[in-house]
C-alpha cells in the first residue's frame, strides 16, 4: 500500500471487515478476506459473493456523433446495439494491439456507458479523447465519474431471488448482457446482468455516497465479501482474459483467442491491421 493509492468509498469497510489490502491498477483493494480466497470462490460458485470493483472505470460517452465514436473506436458495433443492452469487445491501437477490454451499456440514444480497467482508465479516456478531436471535435464528449460512483458485482447461483427481494421488483427477469434501473434501500442503481466470474450475477452502479449502504444490505442478505484473488480464480476458471496478462498492446484479439468479439463488417481503428492477419 501506498499513499499514492486511490480508495474506493468501501474502502474502510473492507479494513473494518479484516482484508489484507494490496495495491492493484492505482487503488489500495481487499486482496481477500479472513475466511480466505477458496471460501471466497465456493461462495460465489455455491451462493452469492460480492465484490467491490469500484476501481473499474466509469467513462461516460454522449454527443451527436457518440455512436460514430464508439464504432470507430471499439471493435464491437454500437450502431446495431439497443438502449438497455450491453456489449463486450475491445479497444485497440493501430495495429491492432489491445489497449482495453470492456463493456459497454446503451444508455439512451448516442449515450453511453463504457467501463475500461483501472489501470487504463486513464489511457482509455485519452485515447477517446483522441479521435475526438481528430475525427468528431465538437460532437461528442468524454466524462469520467469513476470518483463519484461505485461499483459492486453481485456474483452467484442465489443472486436472483436476493437482488428480486431487496429491490422488491423482478431484476431476476434481465437477460444476460442488459440492465435496468431500480432502488434499494433508498439508493438509485444502474443494474446489469454482467459478471466476471463466470456464475450468473450482476454488476451494481450506484452513488459512491450509497456503496456501503448497498453493500451491506447484500452482505446482510447473505453475501459473502470477496476480493481480487477470488476474482481472478473465477475468472480463470471461466477464461476470461485479464488485459496486462492475456491481453495487451502487444498482443491482438485474434492471437488471444477472442476474434469473435471482432466486427469485421466495419471500419474500426484496429480494422485493417486485424483483416490482414486474419487473412
Amino acid at each position: 500500500m501506498t499513499t499514492e493509492n486511490l480508495r474506493t468509498n468501501l474502502y474502510q469497510t473492507h479494513v473494518d471487515l479484516g482484508a489484507r489490502i494490496v495495491p492493484f491498477g492505482g487503488w489500495d483493494m481487499p486482496v481477500q478476506y479472513p475466511s480466505g480466497i477458496l471460501a471466497e470462490v465456493r461462495a460465489v460458485r455455491y451462493a452469492a459473493g460480492i465484490f467491490d470493483v469500484s476501481h473499474m472505470g466509469r467513462l461516460y460517452i454522449s454527443g451527436a456523433k457518440a455512436t460514430e465514436l464508439l464504432d470507430w473506436v471499439l471493435t464491437g458495433s454500437a450502431a446495431d446495439l439497443r438502449s438497455g443492452r450491453a456489449r463486450y469487445c475491445l479497444i485497440c491501437n493501430e495495429n491492432g494491439g489491445v489497449i482495453d477490454d470492456t463493456i459497454f451499456y446503451k444508455l439512451a440514444e448516442n449515450h453511453y456507458l463504457l467501463i475500461p480497467n483501472a489501470g487504463n482508465r486513464a489511457q482509455v479516456a485519452a485515447w477517446f479523447q483522441h479521435w475526438i478531436d481528430k475525427k468528431f471535435a465538437g460532437t461528442c464528449q468524454v466524462e469520467d465519474r469513476t470518483i463519484s460512483t461505485a461499483l459492486i458485482a453481485f456474483q452467484g447461483p442465489k443472486t436472483p431471488s436476493i437482488i428480486d427481494r431487496l429491490c422488491g421488483s423482478l431484476i431476476s427477469d434481465l437477460r444476460p448482457f442488459t440492465w435496468t434501473e431500480t432502488t434499494m434501500q433508498g439508493a438509485q442503481l444502474l443494474v446489469g446482468r454482467t459478471g466476471y466470474t463466470g456464475e450468473d450475477g450482476f454488476e451494481v452502479l450506484t452513488r459512491a455516497t450509497d456503496a456501503k449502504l448497498v453493500w451491506t444490505a447484500l452482505q446482510e442478505a447473505g453475501a459473502v465479501p470477496c476480493g481480487l484473488g477470488a476474482r481472478d480464480v473465477l475468472r480463470l476458471e471461466a477464461g476470461f482474459p485479464l488485459h496486462g496478462h492475456e491481453i495487451d498492446e502487444n498482443t491482438t484479439p485474434i492471437e488471444a483467442g477472442l476474434e469473435r468479439f471482432v466486427n469485421f463488417d466495419k471500419n474500426h481503428v484496429g480494422s485493417m491491421a486485424l483483416q490482414q492477419q486474419r487473412n
